[in-house]
């Protein structure tokens, strides 16, 4: 999809106009650059909370039960740690690497 050029008038502050060129700067941006960075992501955490709004149908969860658009993946990572902490039935990993024959050239 071509990107097509549109103007807008916004009003802002010059304290707000100044803290946008200091963020733009920072980050190597423009400051339109930063403004389209900034649009896109709203809009997508907006398809996200409501996709029936933006005549988008909400998916079902996959086979990994995560909705789409749901939470966020370091907060899932998070919830999952402590998962393998408990299981008492997987062998002893330093043990088993230990054991492993790593002579790859031997014949």
């Amino acid at each position: 999809m071509q990107n097509k050029e549109v103007r807008l008038n916004i009003r802002i502050g010059e304290a707000t106009v100044a803290d946008l060129k200091t963020a733009a700067r920072l980050r190597g941006l423009s400051v339109s650059s930063l403004v389209n960075m900034l649009v896109a992501k709203v809009i997508r955490e907006e398809k996200a909370i409501a996709p029936e709004e933006f005549g988008i149908e909400r998916e079902r969860s996959g086979s990994s039960g995560f909705r789409p658009g749901r939470g966020n993946w370091r907060e899932a990572m998070e919830n999952v740690r402590g998962i393998w902490e408990d299981r008492d039935d997987l062998p002893d990993l330093d043990e088993l690497r230990r054991s492993w024959d790593r002579d790859v050239w031997k014949d």
